[in-house]
């Protein structure tokens, strides 16, 4: 299985440079103790700031998404005549 997270460019750069505390001053979620354990080396951007604003991603913190695929077999059929040596 391989598994990949995703984030806004706004939220990585943070992450990267420790700066992770945005303000946002929620009581449903402490966004600094959140953040402190995120690893900016597994995360990927994949939206701008002015996209993340326009798309309404915000706050950015609650925009993490991670994308898990589960490993495809392969094989290859050999077709052969009766008889025939390959």
């Amino acid at each position: 299985m391989t598994a990949a997270s995703r984030a806004g460019l706004d939220l990585l750069t943070r992450i990267q440079s420790g700066n992770i505390d945005s303000g946002y001053g929620g009581d449903d979620c402490d966004e600094v103790d959140l953040l402190s354990h995120a690893d900016a080396a597994t995360l990927t951007a994949v939206a701008t700031d002015r996209e993340a604003r326009r798309y309404g991603f915000l706050p950015d913190f609650q925009f993490i998404t991670w994308d898990a695929r589960k490993a495809v077999m392969t094989a290859t059929l050999s077709c052969r005549r009766p008889g025939s040596l390959g």
